[in-house]
């Protein structure tokens, strides 16, 4: 998305660009209490990515990788 030209992607900085994809993510992945709510492939996929555009906005891996959490429990609860 650094490169677009698209009016979606573009607004303020590169680094912030993807926030509103990310907050929409997020928005379908918790319920408003801030429990997973979705489970299987598709959502730990989806949850690696958020974490890594988390990573990526503060430039840092310090802190914690709560979403990496989320991740093993989307995929350990589509098992069950």
């Amino acid at each position: 998305a650094a490169l677009s030209a698209h009016p979606l992607v573009r607004r303020g900085s590169v680094r912030e660009s993807g926030q509103r994809f990310a907050d929409a993510a997020l928005g379908i992945l918790f319920n408003a209490k801030g429990q997973l709510q979705a489970t299987g492939l598709e959502a730990a996929q989806a949850l690696v990515l958020l974490q890594m555009y988390k990573v990526y906005l503060e430039n840092s891996m310090d802190g914690e990788l709560q979403l990496i959490g989320n991740t093993l429990r989307s995929i350990f609860c589509s098992e069950n």
